[in-house]
């Protein structure tokens, strides 16, 4: 396992790389400090990779840019279950220019906040699709997407769908359902953001993986930078303890934070499976189910 941090000033110009200018070995279950500049100016990356001989990436985590408060220690998880996609600033966010859409969306997210996972354990597969007012529009393997469309205002959903057929247990199969209007500026280079709602997960698991039947989930929607200004609402978060056989409606407390949640697994459940609904106040949704997103102890 590897990590590695770089800092960007204003201006795009690169700080010296901490702890080497490539992510250096690291020990799953070690303990390690860094000394980093508090430095208001500097915005910081992280970047965490799992290599395996001859196989090459098994996981590949990116970071937001972040600014680290003087005085204070933070604290970082990697790798955790509830992987899925999820975009953040370590990519190019999804745009749209005249008559292009053009769409990254990372299929391995891991649930530490706001990481894009740009590999993910494997065998694995993703497919991305674009409709417009209902009809399909475009398609890809994998998370790329780019596709040619007409001027006018209309209704677009962006799916993508993820699975993986290895021995890794969690979040054995993902689909991401993204819904929004766009139209074709009036200048035909103006660069306009899709406005992807975001989801994380926060849920307390031991080192295999595994939640207590009864712990605390909480869901974290948010928008990319540079989205659209509109409050965020938690409609629904459904659980199922069947790979989603069948589904609970979670009762859903509000908070700042998000949306939380308490399992209530029954006996016999080994995985708990997701599916959220979020909505903005102009009307974008984002539909995410995360089939044995996590073990149950």
């Amino acid at each position: 396992m590897g990590q590695g941090r770089h800092g960007t000033r204003p201006g795009g110009a690169h700080a010296a790389p901490s702890p080497a200018p490539l992510p250096s070995p690291s020990s799953a279950g070690a303990h390690r400090t860094d000394y980093v500049t508090a430095d208001s100016s500097f915005r910081w990356y992280e970047e965490t990779y799992e290599y395996a001989p001859k196989l090459g990436p098994l996981s590949l985590q990116q970071s937001d840019p972040i600014l680290y408060p003087a005085g204070r220690t933070t604290d970082v998880t990697w790798f955790g279950p509830f992987q899925r996609p999820r975009v953040n600033t370590s990519i190019d966010l999804p745009t749209r220019t005249g008559s292009e859409i053009a769409a990254y969306v990372p299929g391995w997210g891991d649930s530490g906040e706001n990481h894009a996972g740009l590999a993910g354990y494997g065998p694995n597969t993703q497919t991305t699709a674009l409709y417009r007012n209902g009809k399909l529009d475009a398609t890809t393997d994998g998370g790329y997407l780019y596709a040619d469309v007409p001027a006018a205002k209309a209704s677009y959903r962006l799916v993508t769908t993820t699975a993986r057929t290895g021995d890794y247990p969690f979040s054995t199969s993902t689909r991401t359902e993204w819904t929004f209007t766009s139209q074709a500026a009036e200048d035909p280079e103006e660069v306009s953001q899709l406005p992807l709602i975001q989801l994380d997960y926060t849920l307390d698991t031991a080192g295999d993986g595994s939640a207590r039947r009864n712990a605390s989930l909480l869901v974290t929607p948010s928008h990319l930078p540079g989205g659209p200004k509109a409050s965020l609402r938690t409609i629904a978060v459904e659980l199922s303890y069947d790979d989603g056989a069948h589904w609970r409606k979670a009762q859903v407390r509000s908070s700042s934070k998000g949306a939380t949640v308490r399992l209530n697994a029954p006996r016999g459940a080994d995985f708990v499976t997701v599916r959220v609904h979020v909505t903005d106040s102009r009307g974008n949704t984002v539909t995410q189910t995360i089939v044995r997103a996590a073990g149950i102890a």
